[in-house]
């Protein structure tokens, strides 16, 4: 039964990270788009966050009842929630997308400009090795693996945390840097953090450094994987789920979204399938060197 419920859960989150980035960037003005779009990451991060902090405090049972009221929750309000004037215009509803579009815009707003934009997009078109995943997942175990002098748990909201921060920051800067630099940014910290907390696990490993010296240097697992998810929500994590939906034409979007989505869940199960067993065999500074 654990099996089956992971599996058409996985499948529901596989589904909801292809159709939700689209349907976010076909409802939001085009203004706000970029900021919008970034808020799907931030509710990931925020859901990751919630499951470190009452995963500390809840038995298993109450665990999983609350996650189960979050889903549920969430459906029952989407019932509200309109199709957007995108879609109805590819299937030629003209008058349904100019009431979605009021019902998204107000009344006083202008919708047949943008209908009319709409329309001619349609004519004129007739985020995973960074080892997020494995972070994320295996947060507690890298902090027991390191002999940091702190409560894996707690470390482990100290990072979920951070990344909630990290991920509404990049909501509100991303219109005004551009998602180039936001990604070339992103990389670039992503791997001067991973390079960090591989030189800790190279010194820990080594029998010839002086434990004062690893005392000293005991913070540098949770300042390293901190700065880690900072960097990617404000770049790795956010951007990519919305840019699929702004670079392919309206006509291949959905798929291309598909594509990507799927990808994305495809190396994410092998970064976390074989995380575990390359840890196994080799050192921890070997596994963290390879996940960027």
């Amino acid at each position: 039964m654990l099996y089956f419920g992971r599996l058409f859960t996985g499948m529901a989150a596989g589904a909801c990270c292809t159709a939700v980035p689209i349907y976010i960037n076909e409802i939001a003005h085009k203004s706000i788009r970029g900021a919008l779009g970034s808020y799907y990451q931030l509710m990931v991060t925020f859901g990751i966050f919630l499951a470190y902090l009452v995963g500390k405090y809840l038995t298993s049972i109450n665990y999983t009842l609350l996650c189960f009221c979050v889903p549920f929750g969430f459906v029952f309000s989407f019932i509200f929630a309109p199709e957007t004037p995108t879609y109805l215009l590819k299937r030629g509803l003209s008058n349904e997308a100019k009431l979605s579009l009021t019902k998204l815009r107000g009344e006083s707003y202008d919708v047949d400009s943008e209908i009319n934009e709409i329309e001619g997009f349609l004519k004129e078109g007739t985020r995973i090795f960074s080892g997020v995943n494995s972070v994320i997942y295996y947060t507690s175990k890298i902090f027991v693996t390191s002999g940091a002098n702190i409560d894996p748990q707690t470390a482990s909201i100290i990072v979920g945390t951070v990344q909630v921060i990290a991920t509404f920051i990049s909501s509100l800067v991303i219109e005004k840097l551009g998602r180039r630099i936001l990604l070339f940014v992103s990389s670039l910290i992503v791997t001067i953090s991973l390079f960090q907390l591989a030189v800790y696990f190279t010194l820990k490993h080594r029998t010839n450094i002086d434990d004062h010296l690893l005392m000293e240097l005991s913070f540098l697992p949770v300042a390293s994987l901190c700065l880690f998810i900072i960097a990617f929500s404000l770049g790795l994590g956010p951007v990519p789920w919305f840019l699929t939906a702004e670079l392919f034409p309206i006509e291949i979007k959905s798929v291309m979204a598909s594509v990507a989505a799927t990808f994305n869940w495809f190396f994410g199960f092998i970064v976390v399938k074989f995380y575990l067993s390359i840890s196994g065999s080799i050192e921890t500074k070997g596994r963290i060197d390879i996940s960027p």
